[in-house]
């Protein structure tokens, strides 16, 4: 048996001290600035995360806080979604955004510019233009274009100005000019002439707007509030001069290519279309949204699954920028079948075109625990390197999960894995065993249902969660470098699985290698339990094995194997059950003593039982002639610390017997000390 002590100063290292919510709002109702502060001094909020327990906050009133009540919180959340996002959040069980539109956010209107006209700038009636004439004559005036189009300098004939940039109406003026010595022109722009743009369709504000002439078609849809979730983004109308052209804005949001934002004209005409065909990227990417695609020919709507333009693996990770880890990364393809219900299938082949309107790609890291539950699939966990989510039409059952050994690593443990299923009859999460080892073998199978969670465990896992049998159980550690030791480790399983798997145990003892419980699914084989223990010692009994089986009525039944002529592989065993395997003789143990001194040859031998202190001085060939018998010394670790106990013991009684005579000393008076 193990005592453990603690210090005064462990102990205070050890408690914990919890604050009251109602010293957390001492000041908070005066702070503005967080929509919580009507309880909640922002000052006070811890940053480290913690974690709750359901008896933590079931007692907890949380009416008494106003005036915000945390029921509202999900509505709130709710509302802030888009009809198409709150589609694809429901299907992914995880909020997701529509791309783009947040590039007109938070924007305020574009104000006119202030920067320079460039040589290209294309003048127009209504430009205000300032000339400026050096040499024999100085000249520095400003003039409008006219609404023919004349630029009209004093003493220079007039200049079609309209339609042309400004360096070319001023190389012509300086060949007006150049006839006269060492004289030169400058034309620059003073004031930009005013735009009439109208921009309708599903913009926040639609209507009339006024731009300069600096100004491009994202800030016209800016200036109208940016375009709405429930506009296109990709399939913007520009109509001048009763032409259309299609304006894309992802070859902007995901591109950088200035040709998208095209510079507009007085008179033009923005149209925000509906939002078209959408698919979704999710998971471990690094930008998951919603995405706009292309329509289809209007040739090819006559069939509805080709309403949209197809897109590849490839492509769609070119939109969402890739996934954040390439390597060991599977690639999920969700789609809608006739039944209006989720199906989930492997991407096979990165450029074949298959993703169409209303689809969603899910990538996950093949070696992480799902973020998320995904309709129409299953989730492999724990010892395996293949760990992920799986189509529920591809493997129905566990036969088909497990149809080869690559779901199973070296470590994994043959005799039992879990199945985590929710009832929705008994409105709870329901476990169910299985042998990962049978399923193997053909001998059992379990139809699997949408959103089950099969966790394989390691041999690792189970060595920490198991009771050894005749050794103490050893405390939770941590080491210096912060690692967890195996004991710590188990506690990653649930409570209810670490719990699930002690009921199921089959134990072991005796002359095997590895005894303890092992947990089974329903039953196993002697041969599998021996197996996974690491199988007999040298010194087992083969012909010798108990096997003690409880009962229904509170008794047990004990039965005697020979597996000599019994194969292991035909003894069925149940948890509760208890084979003990017995030694036919003792292992020699390392059991020595030390002789030194004057010995003829001293050094360490090893004991049987019977041996004596004279059996083995005269195994050493004897005293020397040198030695004094009547001095030797015999020392043994127990009589050692034997001594040492009475040693302490006596000096604790010495000062007590010190202390007292000195109490009774003070209050004699007198000297007291020598009659101790």
């Amino acid at each position: 048996m193990r005592w453990h002590s603690l210090s005064a100063a462990s102990f205070l290292f050890l408690c914990t001290v919890s604050i009251a919510p109602a010293a957390w709002a001492e000041n908070g109702a005066t702070d503005k600035s967080h929509p919580l502060t009507g309880f909640v001094d922002s000052k006070k909020i811890a940053l480290d995360p913690i974690l709750l327990q359901t008896d933590d906050i079931k007692d907890f009133d949380f009416n008494q806080f106003s005036p915000l009540s945390l029921q509202d919180a999900g509505p709130q959340i709710e509302q802030s979604l888009s009809a198409l996002e709150k589609i694809y959040s429901d299907r992914l069980k995880h909020s997701l955004r529509q791309f783009g539109y947040d590039l007109f956010e938070a924007k305020a209107q574009p104000s006119a510019s202030k920067g320079a006209a460039q040589d290209s700038y294309i003048l127009e009636p209504g430009d205000e233009v300032n000339v400026v004439l050096r040499g024999q004559q100085i000249i520095n005036t400003t003039t409008t274009i006219t609404n023919d189009g004349q630029l009209v300098v004093a003493d220079m004939p007039p200049v079609a100005a309209a339609g042309r940039s400004i360096k070319t109406v001023q190389d012509e003026l300086r060949a007006y000019a150049g006839t006269n010595y060492n004289t030169d022109i400058y034309l620059s722009v003073t004031k930009i002439r005013q735009l009439s743009i109208l921009v309708t369709g599903n913009v926040e504000s639609p209507g009339q707007i006024t731009l300069n002439t600096f100004q491009t078609l994202t800030d016209a849809l800016t200036t109208a509030g940016g375009v709405k979730k429930s506009g296109t983004l990709r399939q913007i109308k520009l109509v001048r001069n009763n032409q259309t052209a299609i304006i894309d804005l992802y070859g902007i949001l995901i591109y950088g290519s200035g040709s998208s934002d095209l510079s507009l004209r007085d008179g033009d005409k923005i149209i925000v279309g509906p939002v078209g065909p959408t698919l979704a990227i999710a998971g471990d990417v690094k930008q998951p949204a919603i995405y706009e695609i292309l329509p289809a020919s209007r040739s090819l709507w006559r069939d509805e699954e080709k309403q949209s333009q197809k897109l590849s693996l490839n492509d769609l990770l070119d939109l969402s920028g890739g996934s954040l880890v390439p390597a060991k990364t599977r690639y999920l393809h969700m789609s809608i079948n006739g039944e209006d219900s989720d199906t989930v299938a492997d991407v096979p082949n990165p450029v074949l075109r298959v993703f169409g309107d209303g689809d969603i790609l899910y990538v996950e890291q093949a070696d992480q625990k799902s973020k998320s539950r995904l309709a129409g699939s299953i989730e492999l966990r724990g010892a395996t390197p293949t760990a992920g989510l799986f189509s529920l039409l591809e493997a129905p059952s566990l036969s088909y999960l497990f149809q080869n050994r690559q779901n199973f690593s070296e470590d994994t443990y043959p005799l039992i894995g879990v199945i985590e299923r929710w009832n929705s009859d008994q409105l709870a999460n329901e476990i169910i065993p299985f042998s990962p080892q049978q399923v193997l073998d053909g001998k059992d199978d379990v139809t699997l249902s949408e959103s089950d969670i099969i966790t394989l465990f390691s041999r690792t896992d189970i060595r920490r969660i198991k009771t050894p049998i005749g050794k103490d159980w050893f405390e939770p550690q941590v080491t210096d470098d912060g690692k967890d030791t195996p004991q710590n480790a188990a506690a990653a399983l649930s409570e209810n699985i670490r719990n699930f798997l002690i009921e199921h145990s089959v134990f072991i003892r005796g002359a095997v290698r590895n005894t303890g419980s092992y947990p089974v699914a329903g039953e196993t084989t002697l041969e599998a339990l021996l197996a996974v223990a690491g199988g007999t010692t040298i010194e087992a009994n083969l012909k010798n094995i108990e096997i003690t089986q409880p009962l229904a009525d509170k008794t047990a039944q004990r039965s005697d194997i020979n597996l000599v002529t019994t194969p292991a592989s035909l003894i069925t065993l149940h948890p509760g059950d208890t084979v003990r395997v017995n030694q036919k003789f003792q292992r020699i143990e390392d059991r020595h003593v030390l002789l030194s001194g004057e010995i003829k040859n001293p050094g360490t031998y090893d004991l049987i039982a019977g041996d004596t202190l004279s059996s083995l001085i005269h195994r050493a060939g004897g005293l020397s002639e040198q030695s004094y018998p009547e001095g030797a010394i015999f020392s043994r670790k127990s009589e050692r610390q034997r001594e040492e106990s009475q040693f302490k013991a006596q000096a604790q009684s010495l000062e007590l017997s010190l202390a007292a005579a000195m109490q009774q000393n003070d209050k004699d008076k007198k000297p007291a000390l020598q009659d101790i």
